[in-house]
Parts: structure tokens; sequence; C-alpha cells
């Protein structure tokens, strides 16, 4: 099992650990809290490390009653395989909790962990002869614990099924539209393909969003699931670790330029991609395939954006927990970097491939608004670089994309991701980018 699948109970007694202790406590469900002063004052004694990028935090077989929590970054979980080679069996990323075996049974760790990039971590003693606030730390730990093999199992379930409406093409999805948008607006439009004029439709803003349903079929994706959820790198954003999505393959928006951030994603660009075609072979994945076509279909070809001349990450996967929503944003490359790549961009689409949708929610929401930067700052939240919805006028359309469906739009466009239930929600994603149809079309995340 993969130790990162976490409940919004879990992020509740982890989150902001090392920085606001007091309120992490005072989130602890009822039936959990039970001592919140007690509970606050262990949690307060632990002791805040800060990792390198390759440090080790503990090699297997050393000794130690510590559990730890990751307030920033990622660690990998490796043992030594029976061939000699190395082996990466998780990823643990903020808010998650390792160390717990040792911490309460006492004996060697069963593996080692090293730092994956820059992490900042809370290391939580065992306070020997008290067997209290022992007591009430290890009932705050087991209900972690519980949610987390409860989501686990349903999720091992749920892949599990054969359930899957065989290899019929996937369902169509739902899409609503807001009485405001009137014929002579940009539509939402569904094809059977991806088309020239489409692509030409969405850059000119002729149309809102652009839906392919059945790009993937229901059984390719319920078999690209099963591969790709085996991914030890599922972990949440390392710059937003309370937002409750996942994934896998480090973006470029979270380096936020910083030098050693930067270093880390362009290390780890290629090969994440050559990890995720790996861990999904023999299938084809849809990042791959979408690149095939658009390379087919854009006069000026397609290909892997540089930047700098260093190849970019491309084919982020991500995991949407549930009751976790994505607020109104957008996303642009050239607030990020004032490199040329993102500066000669005439226009910016994100693509979604959505490979598991959730019983309950999930829609992808659309204003028709692309906001300069004066309106972006009056609408500005505060928070990472969210906006606030109710200072936007009504969305445009919400979708509801079905399994295999792909959705292309401009990422300047406000969009949002609303909270789901039954999930997760889980979809491939990546940035396209267009500098005019002589010249070709760039991807990356």
């Amino acid at each position: 099992m993969k130790p990162n699948f976490k409940l919004p109970v879990a992020q509740a007694f982890l989150g902001g650990v090392a920085t606001d202790l007091h309120d992490s406590v005072a989130k602890l469900p009822t039936h959990v809290r039970t001592g919140d002063d007690s509970l606050a004052v262990l949690l307060e004694a632990g002791e805040r490390i800060e990792l390198k990028t390759g440090d080790w935090l503990f090699r297997m077989g050393d000794a130690g009653r510590r559990l730890f929590v990751v307030q920033s970054g990622s660690l990998d979980v490796v043992v030594q395989g029976v061939d000699g080679h190395e082996q990466t069996l998780g990823r643990f990323g903020p808010g998650g909790v390792f160390g717990e075996v040792s911490f309460l049974l006492g004996g060697g760790r069963s593996a080692s962990v090293r730092a994956h990039e820059r992490s900042v971590i809370v290391g939580i003693d065992w306070v020997e002869g008290d067997a209290a606030a022992n007591g009430r730390l290890g009932l705050a730990l087991a209900a972690v614990l519980a949610q987390r093999l409860r989501s686990n199992n349903a999720l091992l379930l749920d892949l599990l099924s054969d359930d899957d409406g065989s290899a019929a093409p996937s369902s169509q999805g739902v899409v609503t539209t807001s009485p405001t948008l009137t014929a002579d607006r940009p539509q939402v439009v569904v094809r059977d393909a991806i088309h020239l004029s489409d692509l030409r439709d969405i850059i000119d803003g002729r149309v809102l969003a652009v839906r392919v349903p059945g790009w993937y079929t229901s059984r390719q994706c319920q078999q690209l699931c099963r591969k790709l959820l085996r991914h030890p790198g599922f972990s949440r954003y390392s710059i937003a670790p309370d937002v409750g999505v996942q994934r896998v393959g480090y973006s470029y928006f979270e380096t936020r330029g910083d030098a050693e951030r930067l270093e880390h994603y362009f290390d780890q660009a290629v090969p994440t991609i050559a990890e995720i075609r790996r861990v999904c072979a023999p299938l084809l994945i849809p990042i791959d395939r979408l690149r095939l076509e658009l390379d087919e279909h854009w006069p000026g070809g397609a290909g892997l954006a540089s930047l700098g001349g260093r190849k970019m990450f491309v084919g982020t996967s991500r995991l949407f927990e549930d009751g976790h929503s994505l607020p109104p944003h957008q996303d642009i490359l050239a607030r990020e970097t004032t490199d040329e790549v993102a500066t000669r961009l005439l226009a910016q689409m994100t693509v979604n491939v959505y490979l598991r949708t959730p019983r309950g929610g999930g829609e992808l929401e659309i204003w028709d608004l692309i906001p300069n930067e004066a309106q972006v700052a009056e609408l500005y939240t505060g928070d990472y670089d969210f906006l606030d919805s109710t200072k936007l006028p009504p969305s445009a359309a919400l979708i509801k994309p079905g399994v295999g469906e792909l959705v292309l739009m401009l990422s300047n466009r406000v969009h949002a991701v609303r909270a789901s239930s039954g999930g997760p929600r889980v979809s491939m994603s990546c940035f396209v980018g267009s500098t005019g149809e002589p010249e070709r079309l760039v991807l990356w995340n």
C-alpha cells in the first residue's frame, strides 16, 4: 500500500505542526481530542529538522522511538532489493506521518528514509514513563492510521473491481452552462477527436472549452489507474500542503524562483517522465498520445518545452482527495518566469484527461473571464494564487467529465475544481503553449 492516501481528518491532525500546533490540535475531530493541552505540549516538544536533497533521516535497522511528520518537501522510503539495487517503496509529502511502528513498538527501522527534496519535518519522541501522554498521542495517531487504512482499502477494492463497463466507450459526462452564456459568447463544444480547427478556436477565444468524450475507453482508464496509483511519488504539492491534491511529478510553479527547487525540477524532469512510462507500460500514457496527435495536427508540430536550454517535465498525474476543491485561479507561465519561452507565448492551454471520476462532485468550473493584472490584484485571496469566488461573476460552464474524457481550454481563463465525494478523482494533465502556427507547440507542467 502507498503510505500517502490521506483523508481530511488525517490532515487536520498533521497540518501546520511546526507553525501552529495549538490550531492543529483544535482541528482534531471531537472523538479524537482527548486532552488538547497535553497533546499540544507533546507536539510542541517535537524537534524541527531541516534536510537537504539526498540527506538520510535514518537507515534501515537504526534504533529509535521517534515519530515524524512532514511539514514541507517530501521524503522517499527506500529499501535494498534482493538484487542489491535500491528500491523506492513510497514517498511522504506535506502532512505525511511515518515511523509509527518503531515509535509504538520500539526496535529497528524497517526501511530507510531519505529527503527527495529540501524538506522540513518534525520529530516527536516517545516520552518514557508518561503513560497518559503517550496514550493520548497514540489515540490520535491511531485515528490517523485508521483513516489512512480505510482510504487505501476503499481505493483498492474499487480498482480491483471488474465492473467497469468492459471496453465500452466511456461515459459522456455532463455540461451545464450559465443562462448568461448567450449564443454570441464562447461555448463548450463536443468533438470526436482533436482537430486543428478546434485548437485555433481555443487560441483565438472563440470557444470556451473543447470536450472529447471517450478519448480513452473506460477499460484503458481502469488499467492505467491500477498501474499509475502504484507510483511511489504521489504526494501533496510542496508549496500547498493544505490543498488536498496529490500529484506525481514536480510542477514548475512549485519552484517559485528558488534556485534549489529549480535545480530539483530540471534534474527530475526527464527521469520522472520515463518512470511514469515504466510504471504504466505497456499502456501508452495519455500525455504521450497527446504529444503525437498535436504533432500530427499542428502545422509546426509539437514537442517537450525547454527553459534555459533544459527540458521541462510534462505529464502530471493528479489525485483529488474527497472533500477538497481547487478554488478559482489562472495558470500563466509568464508570471513564473521571464524566460523567452514564456514571454513569447501567444496562448497557453491546459489539457486534462480524466482517468477516474468521483461519484459526486468534482466538476470543472469555467468563467468567461480573463482578468488583467490589476483585476487579479483585486480578486486575489492571499492564499497561493487563488481568486475570491465571491467577487467573480457567475461562471459560464460547469463540466462534469466522464471517464476517459479529454478537456482542452485556455489556462488563463479563470477556472476551478469543485469538491468531490466517492473518489478519488484521478487525471493526467499538462500545459500546451503556442507562439504561432509556423512554430511548434510546446508542452510542460
